[in-house]
């Protein structure tokens, strides 16, 4: 709980002998900075950063075992300088090199959008940009439908978009014609395809702390194996304590954030 922990000699020593060494911080800012400087001191290529919804010291006294071993699972890898012999590498390069024309990620369905990003790749973020009233929103529905129709469950978060909006735009979609001009043979049809699908949509709307969201994604990827997830859009995530009129501070600590989910 210190501001600036300083481990004893004897405790580093004992760290020493250990492979992974789990780093809880309290789920605050503050713990977030805690966990970093406590990396430097132990070692990042060591160390798990476990997020937990509840602070250790209440986990600890209410005994919710479970709780911490699902949160272990699921701890964040550091990023650290962990050094290795270049041969090491060498099986990763040739499986690489003997399929340079497959793609590194989940197929976008959309052939020149595979071209471009060489589909989704596991643990990578993409932002989709571009002025208001040209479609991001429809967009964003459209390539979590694709997804979820190759068999890849995907979480569609709508912030600025309602839900019941959304389902609409999928059942349009899929019908091939407008919601309104739609006669009930085709909407029942297009129904049951929808249901088919593993789409998942949470209930908000509006601005929504990070979080919470963060809560929503980890719990959809452990209850329903989500492998894709989309957030329309970054301005209506929001992150207590940031100075919200500087934009770009702002946008690239929600970026850093959603990184480190997605990692």
């Amino acid at each position: 709980d210190h501001e600036l922990p300083k481990l004893r000699t004897h405790q580093l020593a004992a760290l020493e002998r250990c492979s992974v060494v789990y780093v809880v911080p309290n789920p605050t800012h503050e713990g977030q900075q805690w966990a970093a400087r406590m990396q430097g001191e132990v070692g990042q290529w060591r160390t798990r950063v476990v997020q937990m919804d509840y602070r250790p010291s209440q986990l600890i006294k209410e005994g919710q075992e479970s709780t911490w071993r699902a949160a272990k699972d699921k701890a964040v890898s550091s990023v650290g300088a962990r050094v290795r012999v270049a041969r090491e590498m060498m099986g990763d390069i040739d499986h690489a090199f003997e399929n340079r024309d497959a793609l590194v990620g989940f197929p976008t369905k959309l052939e020149p959008l595979d071209k471009l990003l060489g589909g989704w790749r596991p643990g990578e973020v993409t932002v989709i940009s571009g002025e208001p009233g040209v479609g991001k929103s429809t967009f964003c529905a459209f390539i979590s439908l694709l997804q979820a129709s190759d068999g890849n469950p995907a979480l569609h978060f709508s912030f600025e978009v309602s839900p019941f909006s959304i389902m609409k735009k999928w059942i349009t979609m899929l019908a091939g014609e407008p919601f309104a001009k739609m006669d009930r043979g085709t909407y029942i049809r297009t129904r049951k395809k929808l249901a088919r699908r593993a789409l998942h949509i949470p209930q908000t709307y509006g601005i929504c702390e990070m979080p919470e969201v963060r809560r929503s994604i980890y719990d959809s990827c452990t209850r329903h194996h989500i492998r894709f997830v989309v957030l329309d859009h970054l301005g209506f995530l929001s992150i207590l304590g940031l100075d919200a009129s500087n934009d770009i501070k702002t946008t690239g600590s929600i970026m850093r954030e959603v990184k480190r989910w997605s990692l």
